[in-house]
C-alpha cells in the first residue's frame, strides 16, 4: 500500500494512520473499496442512519463493501424487518445498534435468515437439563442480538456448535474439562521386504526320517503339557497378585480424588453473564480456553478456584496478550510498594 493510498483512506475514515494500518493488516478487504467511495459512505451512514462517527467507521472497517454499496434507506428498512420478525421488545434501534457494533451483516443478509438464526442461537444458549442449567434463565433475544453485534462470527456458526462451546466453557472454568479421546489408529500389516511370501524368509530345516520326526513331536507334546500344568498351578498366585495391585491402584486413585482441589462451583448463568460482555469467548475451543486459564494461573500464582471467577468478572483477559498481562501484573508490586498478596487483591477487586 502506497503512502498516498494510506493517506486517502485515513482521510476517508477519519482514522489515524497507525490505527488504519492495523485495520488493513487485520482486514485487507479495506483496500478493495476506493477511498472516495468509503468517504461518501461514511458521510451517508452518519446522516442517513444517525450513527456517530465511530459507529459508522466501525461498520465500514468490518464490512467495507456491503456497508459502502448498500443505501442507508435499505439498511434501515432491513433493520425494521428484522425487529418485526423477532418481536419480544426488539426494535429497529436495537438492530441498528447491534449492527453499529461492527456486525453490518445483520442488515445486509436477508432479514428472514437473520431472524431465524438469532432465534436458533437463543435456543442453543438456553439452559437444559443435560447441561445442568436447572431452573436458570437463558438469554433473551435482545441479549443475543447484542452478543452477535459484538461477535459477528456467531451469526455464521451452527447453533449446535455454539451450544457445545458454551458447555466446554463452563467445564473449563469448573475444572472438569478433558480433551476428547482420539480413536486408536489401526496399524497396517508390515509388508514383506522382498515382495515374496512370508514363508520364503523362514530357514528351512534339513529333511528328517519319519522316526526322528515322530520323536521330536512326542518331545514337543510333553514339553507343552508340562508348561500347561505349571501355568495352571501358578494361576491362583498370579491372580491374587493382580487383584492386590488393582486394589492398591484403586485406593490410591480414590485418595487422590478426595485430596485433589475442586474447581469453583460456577453456574451456567454466571458464565452467560460473562459471555454477554465478551461473547467471542464462545469462538474459543475448550483446549484453547483451558490453556489461557492455565497461563493466567501461572501469572497470578493462584489456584483455579480464584482465577476462574476473576476471568468471569473480567472476561476480556482471555482475549488480551497474556505477555502484556504478565508485565502489567508484575509492575504492580514495585509501583504500589506492597506485597504480592495485596496486588492480587487489587486485581481481584
Amino acid at each position: 500500500m502506497t503512502p498516498a493510498k494510506l493517506a486517502a483512506l485515513s482521510s476517508a475514515l477519519a482514522m489515524p494512520v497507525k490505527q488504519l494500518q492495523r485495520q488493513v493488516h487485520e482486514r485487507p478487504q479495506l483496500l478493495q473499496v476506493p477511498a472516495e467511495q468509503l468517504a461518501t459512505a461514511h458521510q451517508a451512514l452518519r446522516q442517513g442512519l444517525g450513527l456517530p462517527r465511530h459507529a459508522a467507521r466501525l461498520m465500514l472497517t468490518h464490512h467495507p463493501a456491503a456497508a459502502a454499496r448498500t443505501p442507508p434507506a435499505e439498511l434501515r428498512a432491513r433493520a425494521a424487518r428484522v425487529a418485526a420478525l423477532l418481536g419480544r421488545g426488539v426494535t429497529q434501534q436495537h438492530v441498528m445498534a447491534a449492527a453499529a457494533e461492527g456486525n453490518v451483516s445483520l442488515l445486509t443478509r436477508q432479514p428472514d435468515v437473520v431472524a431465524v438464526r438469532l432465534q436458533q442461537l437463543a435456543a442453543a444458549l438456553a439452559p437444559s437439563s443435560s447441561s445442568g442449567g436447572g431452573g436458570a434463565a437463558g438469554l433473551s433475544l435482545l441479549e443475543v442480538l447484542g452478543m452477535v453485534g459484538r461477535a459477528p462470527e456467531l451469526l455464521t456458526k451452527p447453533p449446535a456448535v455454539v451450544a457445545r462451546r458454551l458447555d466446554e466453557c463452563l467445564a473449563v472454568l469448573q475444572g472438569r474439562w478433558a480433551p476428547p479421546q482420539r480413536p486408536p489408529t489401526p496399524t497396517a500389516a508390515r509388508p514383506n521386504g522382498g515382495g515374496g511370501s512370508a514363508t520364503s524368509h523362514v530357514q528351512q530345516s534339513p529333511p528328517q526320517t519319519p522316526g526322528a520326526a515322530g520323536a521330536q513331536l512326542a518331545a514337543a507334546g510333553a514339553q507343552a503339557a508340562a508348561a500347561e500344568a505349571a501355568a495352571g498351578a501358578a494361576a491362583p498366585a498370579i491372580r491374587q497378585r493382580a487383584e492386590r495391585r488393582a486394589g492398591s491402584r484403586a485406593a490410591a486413585a480414590a485418595a487422590g480424588a478426595a485430596s485433589a482441589p475442586r474447581g469453583p462451583q460456577l453456574s451456567r448463568a454466571s458464565v452467560l453473564r460473562a459471555l454477554r460482555r465478551q461473547p467471542d469467548l464462545l469462538l474459543l475451543g475448550g483446549r484453547v480456553l483451558r490453556n489461557k486459564l492455565c497461563v493466567l494461573q501461572r501469572i497470578l500464582d493462584r489456584p483455579l478456584r480464584l482465577v476462574a471467577p476473576l476471568l468471569l468478572a473480567c472476561p476480556a483477559l482471555a482475549r488480551h496478550d497474556l505477555d502484556a498481562v504478565r508485565a502489567a501484573y508484575e509492575a504492580l508490586r514495585p509501583i504500589t510498594g506492597r506485597d504480592e498478596g495485596f496486588t492480587f487483591g487489587m486485581v481481584r477487586a
